[in-house]
């Protein structure tokens, strides 16, 4: 029993901690919105416009937080282990365009320089 309630109660901490996590990143996309709503409201911006603004607003922080956890990931990594698990990653997406695809034929280190 004793075993038992110590893994309860880790599970209701971790569990606390996640909903703490949400509830901080929640309230930061809030602010940002509400942020993007009070400068738009002081400059009379057309309805459309406003409305593509937040969106975007909303967007950005909810892909910013993913994309600055990836880019300083890969800052830490070797330059040479950068490069392959960029070529990796995003190789097949760059030679599905074709001026990448005949660059990449020709020289193939081209796509982990791009």
């Amino acid at each position: 029993m004793l075993y038992g309630i110590l893994v309860f109660g880790n599970l209701l901490a971790e569990l606390a901690e996640i909903n703490r996590t949400a509830r901080m990143l929640e309230l930061s996309k809030m602010e940002n919105v509400q942020g993007a709503l009070d400068f738009m409201h002081g400059h009379d911006v057309p309805r459309w416009l406003n409305n593509e603004v937040l969106r975007y607003t909303r967007f950005r922080h909810e892909h910013s937080s993913g994309a600055e956890k990836k880019k300083e990931f890969l800052d830490n990594l070797p330059m040479n282990l950068q490069r392959e698990l960029v070529t990796v990653i995003f190789g097949d997406v760059l030679k599905k365009i074709p001026l990448f695809m005949l660059l990449h034929e020709e020289n193939h280190s081209f796509l982990m320089e791009v």
